[in-house]
């Protein structure tokens, strides 16, 4: 109970305190048959600014306009709330089907003037399903005390609520398909309830279309995108405290003649939970679950928004 009651206090104090948060890149493994579902909400309080190409902060209008924020005027503020579904499924026991997507509502205040010839983003909101990813991994090499695996994914446009306009519109989904591939390595350290983990994922961003602000239908292309984490966890009287490090790259982003600069980010991630998975090493379990906390910072970051985010993550296994 005393355990509970601190988790809870520090759950108080995170929710005071947010700072951009994300839940850490945990790899499971999945025998057959069984399934694991992982709920995860985000919400991100509206913000007026992003790390800008000199990873400095600089108005949200300015980094939308890129170079014809000289001739727009105002503000703009934004909001967004997501609700991620991460379904695992063991088809057999070296191989798992995944599924993930989300439920998104994004909500975006516009005061701008001026612009002439720009269609100016309005006011508004949305909501709707987020893309999809469906992911195959088989289990590659395993010991007892490390495992690893390796598998690819297939990004489907499945979110397609509000007018795609520009390079960063409040709009959902990137209206196009994506592929890539990812690498897992986990070991247990020869002490009881410790994890380490290391993970490298490429995606493959294919070319699109959609409309600039000046009305035109153009080619859309995201740079690829790179991601390289290093985490660790321990879990302990179904107490659960871990950590990460994460390095994320993607090239510039070309829409039309206008071409964004590379958008990176180095994120420090902390989480706590509870759950009842340590009590799964010594016997069955109807339902073993666990609830998470995360909270993150970005170490240094460019082209992405200047806000907190609070994340909350509760995963079952079937």
């Amino acid at each position: 109970m005393l355990r509970i009651l601190l988790f809870l206090f520090v759950a108080v104090e995170l929710l005071a305190h947010a700072i951009p948060a994300l839940a850490l890149e945990l790899t499971h493994r999945i025998p057959e048959s069984v399934q694991r579902l992982e709920i995860r909400m985000e919400y991100t309080p509206s913000y007026q600014e992003v790390y800008g190409r000199h990873e400095k902060r600089v108005p949200l209008r300015e980094w939308l306009f890129e170079n014809e924020a000289a001739t727009v005027s105002g503000t703009v503020s934004r909001s967004e709330t997501r609700i991620h579904f991460d379904y695992d499924w063991g088809w057999m026991d070296d191989w798992t089907v995944s599924v993930a997507s989300a439920v998104v509502h994004k909500s975006q205040t516009v005061n701008l003037s001026g612009g002439s010839g720009l269609e100016l983003p309005e006011s508004g909101s949305v909501t709707g399903l987020g893309d999809t990813t469906i992911s195959l991994r088989k289990a590659l090499f395993a010991s007892t005390t490390w495992f690893s695996v390796g598998g690819m994914q297939l990004v489907l446009p499945t979110g397609t609520a509000g007018k795609a306009i520009g390079h960063s519109p409040n709009a959902i989904g990137e209206r196009q398909t994506d592929v890539g591939g990812f690498f897992r390595f986990t070991w247990y350290p020869l002490a009881p309830g410790w994890r380490n983990g290391l993970g490298l994922r490429v995606l493959s961003q294919l070319k699109g279309t959609r409309k600039n602000y000046r009305g035109e239908r153009v080619t859309y292309y995201p740079g690829n995108r790179r991601e390289v984490y290093y985490n660790w966890s321990y879990e302990v009287d179904n107490l659960f405290f871990g950590g990460e490090l994460k390095r994320i790259e993607q090239g510039p982003t070309t829409l039309g003649t206008s071409q964004r600069n590379s958008l990176f980010a180095d994120q420090g991630t902390l989480e706590v939970g509870f759950g009842n998975l340590t009590d799964l090493e010594k016997h069955p379990l109807p339902l073993p679950w666990q609830f998470r906390l995360s909270w993150s910072k970005y170490l240094r970051a460019r082209h992405v928004p200047a806000a907190p985010t609070l994340g909350l993550t509760l995963m079952l296994f079937l």
